[in-house]
């Protein structure tokens, strides 16, 4: 199922993310269940968001770079407001609203196809 996966959540390191674990045992002391499964449209949307294109292997083109937007010294926030279209359209996500044009206020609603 398409936004149902592995939950991430963040570790100590900055920009790393490690999955969620609830670590459940049987009587007989094996693991019964172990990684957290979930929706994870939310998450998906952020490493969109965050990741810069090159850094997954398997989809080198994947990557809005936001971070770089609030080191740059121009407000235009066009050229991002394109590679979220481009890359939410890719991933499968339909946007329904989006408001980026400050990006202390930026907000996108968009919901699986």
């Amino acid at each position: 199922m398409k936004g149902y996966a592995i939950q991430l959540e963040p570790s100590s390191t900055p920009k790393v993310l490690q999955p969620v674990y609830a670590v459940h045992r049987g009587a007989d002391g094996k693991i019964r269940q172990g990684l957290v499964v979930g929706s994870t449209q939310a998450q998906n949307e952020a490493l969109i968001l965050m990741s810069n294109p090159g850094e997954y292997k398997n989809a080198p083109k994947v990557g809005v770079a936001l971070e770089n937007a609030l080191l740059s010294s121009t407000d235009d926030l066009l050229v991002y407001r394109h590679r979220t279209r481009k890359n939410y359209q890719q991933e499968g996500l339909e946007i329904e609203q989006m408001e980026m044009y400050n990006i202390r206020k930026a907000n996108i609603k968009a919901k699986y196809r």
